[in-house]
């Protein structure tokens, strides 16, 4: 009922890596200009910390450790969240004061979309699934109808093995060309991610993380929020 009310307009979807802190000053510029500001979780923080009240916020992991995410005292009832159906009732709970709107990642064929039905009796939005949750994050923008999608904190690697983050080191571990790691789900996210521009042609697609997002053409932020293609 809400897809298609940025139609038109640019959007930053906003991960948790390192560029996104990097680039904070120019994030605000950004959300300033009226860009439309989508975040994953786990970046929240950091925008609301910085001053950006993002749009709206996605979470899609059924982990309980995704409500400590959110910082109680950085919470407004303005905050807009979109919340997959499977996400753990701590983070529902968490974010009851705010606006909570669920999602499906699921396919609508499959069993389970019955039990979704019958327990979210209103219309449901669905988000297509990739891996990571700024994956899905994307899809929303999109489908929100916004003209150019920019992401930033979308690494998915690091820039080297000793840069891998603790919650990560269990993993395997992949070397890359330059000395730069990932791991196999953000190898495969980044495959992923040539989805959009493959099959959304008529939307602007382009990542300022410096990352592997396949498909994606490379941007500087601060350079793109000089363009005027890109001025709402």
């Amino acid at each position: 009922r809400r897809f298609g009310e940025w139609a038109g307009e640019p959007c930053l979807v906003c991960g948790a890596g390192p560029s996104l802190q990097s680039n904070m000053e120019h994030v605000i510029e950004a959300a300033r200009r009226g860009w439309r500001i989508v975040a994953a979780d786990r970046a929240f923080e950091p925008l609301a910390r910085a001053g950006v009240r993002p749009h709206i916020t996605l979470a899609s992991d059924a982990s309980p450790a995704v409500a400590a995410f959110f910082d109680p005292d950085l919470l407004r009832e303005t905050d807009a969240f979109a919340l997959c159906v499977i996400a753990h009732p701590d983070t529902f709970a968490r974010l009851e004061r705010c606006r909570r709107f669920p999602f499906a990642c699921i396919n609508p064929f499959s069993a389970f979309w019955t039990f979704v039905q019958k327990n979210y009796p209103d219309d449901l939005p669905c988000l297509r699934p990739g891996f990571v949750v700024t994956f899905s994050a994307v899809d929303l923008a999109q489908w929100m109808g916004c003209r150019d999608v920019v992401t930033i904190g979308n690494e998915l690697c690091w820039p080297s093995r000793e840069a891998v983050e603790p919650r990560y080191r269990d993993a395997r571990i992949l070397d890359l060309p330059g000395g730069r790691a990932t791991i196999p789900a953000f190898h495969r996210a980044a495959r992923a991610f040539r989805f959009f521009p493959d099959f959304h042609p008529e939307t602007r697609f382009a990542d300022a993380s410096g990352g592997l997002a396949a498909g994606w053409p490379p941007v500087q932020l601060e350079r793109l929020l000089r363009d005027p293609h890109y001025t709402k």
